[in-house]
């Protein structure tokens, strides 16, 4: 299993492996909407019910002689394209995540001025001692 969305292994890498999968009940499963370690993200619509990749996993544990039941990616929870718009403006700056209108930017922190030629004194007067 690997799914369409898997950045770690993409689906290209996956399919190399894929074309070796040849001898009798070793079957490749390609999964939408789902990224990286298949059996815990691919979130079905069902209620109560296991992500998908568990569910073909379980399925085939328990019959591995059988065609492995892909039945359940019918039921996948597609990719959700929107947010709500409070935790795209903490991440983002704007309540769009689909628009480049940024929030007002936080006025900045005032910070003392940095005294460079007492950083470069500390750092010769520290470089000359030597320890014994």
């Amino acid at each position: 299993m690997n799914g369409l969305l898997d950045p770690q292994t993409p689906i290209g890498q996956a399919e190399l492996a894929a074309d070796r999968l040849t001898a009798p009940h070793q079957t490749f499963v390609a999964v939408p909407w789902s990224p990286h370690v298949v059996t815990f993200e691919s979130p079905v619509k069902t209620a109560d019910a296991a992500p998908c990749g568990t569910q073909m996993m379980a399925k085939f544990i328990a019959a591995p002689e059988a065609p492995v039941d892909t039945a359940c990616l019918d039921d996948l929870v597609p990719v959700a394209w929107d947010e709500d718009p409070a935790v795209v403006e903490t991440l983002f700056g704007t309540k769009d995540m689909w628009e480049n209108t940024a929030s007002r930017a936080p006025a900045p922190r005032r910070v003392a001025p940095v005294d460079w030629a007492a950083i470069a004194r500390l750092v010769r007067e520290k470089s000359l001692r030597v320890e014994r």
